[in-house]
């Protein structure tokens, strides 16, 4: 089954961090990593509004499964991130906030639904609940159409990045 209406936010990164001090800021005192952006370029007209499978199981804050076709007939944005992110993923899960809080109350829910799902496989509840916290001492409590969640197979992780054309690696240099 293949759920329709998929707005990868991940796609939206460069318009999330306009004018943003995160987007600007070396991490830690280290330098910058260099690599070539060509490594993470994601390929939009592929992947923006694709099809994604509907069977991905994901667990929920709360400890609810549930997938993307349970979440109804509206677009999907999916939004990847991973819960030790100090830096680029609490920051677009903010803007995304702050983007949706100028949409009309009615149509949150209704009309489309929220996902954030964590791409690092070492995550688990105790770092999702933390995130969840951080967030909402930011940014408030999290809307009814919003989920944060994790896979419920960490070898789904990289099935569901790849049908998003989303490209990661680990940098050993920065691995705390």
């Amino acid at each position: 089954m293949l759920f329709r209406g998929l707005i990868a936010a991940l796609l939206l990164f460069p318009a999330l961090f306009a004018g943003s001090d995160a987007a600007l800021a070396a991490y830690g005192n280290t330098s910058l990593t260099t690599i070539d952006p060509a490594v993470i370029a994601i390929d939009e007209g592929e992947f923006l509004g694709a099809k994604v499978s509907g069977d991905y199981l994901f667990v929920d804050s709360e400890g609810e499964e549930f997938t993307l076709g349970e979440l109804g007939g509206g677009p999907v944005i999916l939004l990847l991130s991973y819960y030790n992110c100090d830096g680029a993923c609490p920051t677009a899960n903010a803007r995304i906030a702050g983007f949706l809080s100028e949409i009309r109350p009615s149509r949150s829910g209704s009309e489309y639904s929220v996902v954030t799902v964590s791409f690092d496989s070492n995550d688990d509840a105790a770092s999702l609940a933390m995130f969840v916290k951080e967030f909402e001492a930011k940014a408030g409590k999290i809307p009814q159409s919003w989920r944060m969640a994790l896979m419920k197979d960490p070898a789904d992780i990289e099935r569901l990045t790849a049908s998003v054309g989303y490209k990661f690696f680990w940098s050993a240099r920065d691995d705390i």
